[in-house]
């Protein structure tokens, strides 16, 4: 039998595309559905097996673990948007305009149901206003930091420190900067892809797909994987399906920088997708990945410790130069040339 995770990636795939699932016992079945429920997709895959397998004999046998799972996610989700228009109405009154990113504006836009993926924490992005007075505002209405940071590193990290609000972890990122560091986004203009709406703004589809890209590459180097990211790169690109090509392509043009991440999800992806638009994306010049463990599940990867140590030490050394760089930026010029 191939790897449990490869498996549990073919069943999350959005069309069957002739897949014919493995023989497996009801003990590997009851492991398929644990790392289903670890990686966020129990209810996006009870929904898969449903539509597409349901003469699979381990449907039946997974059933109530998904099951379960789903209906933790359901609650979850009904927690968060509560909170999420609790946010809303306390920024607007403040004169500042709520935007969601990742899990709860997917799960608005681009999933059928919100039972279909967890989530876990709320993200913020400070879209015209400075992410401290976003933590000010929240801070009066009870929220605190889960931890503290020394103060140089939290002027440099791309999000303020993770607060609990209301009994949730919520993150105000400052932009959405590839290693978490500095203050340019990759994104270009992303104030201009900003989507309002009733409840909350979200980013469009093109900033939306960069973001998540950018956020599912800086996990895979630091070595963490998650199958929900893999199959939101799908859905995103589902979306805008009428022509997919053109799609990305937009994507690698407002992220430039980001062009190595973009073209990594749209890999990972194609393998999800249904395979009309899979052939067309392929056909455009982009490469799906070659279904391996390591492929999707980079702690399989030779030497992954020191991979991920490498990435760590690398994020540090990104933060002491853009500390440095913002210091000495603050300096007067003429006290620089009596320096000299």
């Amino acid at each position: 039998m191939q790897p449990p995770l490869l498996t549990l990636f073919r069943l999350c795939a959005l069309s069957r595309n002739g897949f014919n699932p493995p023989c497996v016992s009801t003990k590997e079945a009851h492991v398929l559905a644990r790392l289903a429920v670890a990686n966020g997709v129990a209810g996006w895959l009870l929904d898969r097996l449903d539509a597409d397998y349901p003469d699979w004999p381990p449907t039946k046998a997974v059933r109530k673990t998904l099951l379960d799972a789903a209906h933790v996610n359901l609650s979850r989700c009904a927690a968060m948007t509560g909170v999420i228009m609790r946010i809303s109405t306390l920024l607007r009154k403040n004169g500042i305009e709520p935007v969601i990113l990742k899990g709860m504006a997917l799960l608005r836009d681009y999933y059928p149901d919100i039972a279909h993926r967890s989530t876990s924490d709320i993200d913020l992005l400070a879209s015209g206003v400075p992410a401290t007075r976003i933590r000010d505002v929240l801070v009066s209405d009870g929220a605190e930091p889960i931890r503290t940071r020394p103060n140089w590193l939290d002027e440099v990290r791309n999000h303020l420190v993770p607060m609990r609000y209301r009994g949730l972890m919520v993150e105000v990122h400052r932009n959405l900067a590839r290693y978490d560091v500095g203050s340019v986004s990759p994104i270009v203009n992303i104030d201009s892809h900003v989507v309002s709406a009733e409840a909350f703004s979200s980013l469009d589809a093109e900033a939306l797909f960069c973001h998540l890209a950018i956020h599912g590459a800086s996990h895979r180097r630091r070595t963490e994987v998650s199958l929900k990211w893999y199959v939101d790169f799908a859905q995103v690109i589902m979306s805008r399906s009428a022509d997919p090509a053109a799609f990305v392509s937009r994507c690698l043009a407002i992220a430039p920088s980001a062009k190595s991440d973009i073209r990594w999800a749209v890999s990972i992806a194609i393998p999800l997708l249904p395979a009309p638009v899979g052939d067309e994306l392929m056909e455009a010049g982009f490469k799906p990945v070659k279904l391996t463990l390591a492929a999707i599940d980079a702690t399989t990867l030779r030497l992954w410790p020191l991979r991920k140590a490498f990435y760590r030490v690398q994020v540090l050394t990104l933060s002491l130069v853009e500390f440095v760089k913002r210091n000495v930026a603050s300096i007067p010029t003429n006290v620089l040339k009596h320096s000299n």
